[in-house]
């Protein structure tokens, strides 16, 4: 008994779709678990990050205010005299 041949499965358009849709998930669940996968971290540790930063910053202003002073305390020198002619 002869075998009839077969026909190769023709992709309709809601096969495509579908294919579409499939892909469109998948990437949406990757990018979702690679950002939730960065998120780290809880309420503690983000006030310790604020404290930190405030501490920097006053810092930063003490040390800027210690120039500033430095700066205007000193006198400036005279200005040079050019030689007589």
């Amino acid at each position: 008994m002869p075998l009839e041949p077969t026909a190769s499965p023709v992709a309709t358009a809601d096969d495509t779709r579908r294919l579409g849709r499939i892909t469109a998930l998948l990437v949406s669940l990757i990018v979702l678990l690679s950002l939730s996968a960065c998120a780290e971290g809880n309420a503690r540790d983000a006030r310790e990050g604020q404290e930190a930063d405030a501490e920097r910053t006053s810092v930063v202003r003490d040390l800027q205010a210690t120039n500033s002073a430095r700066i205007l305390a000193g006198t400036p020198p005279p200005p040079p005299t050019e030689p007589a002619d």
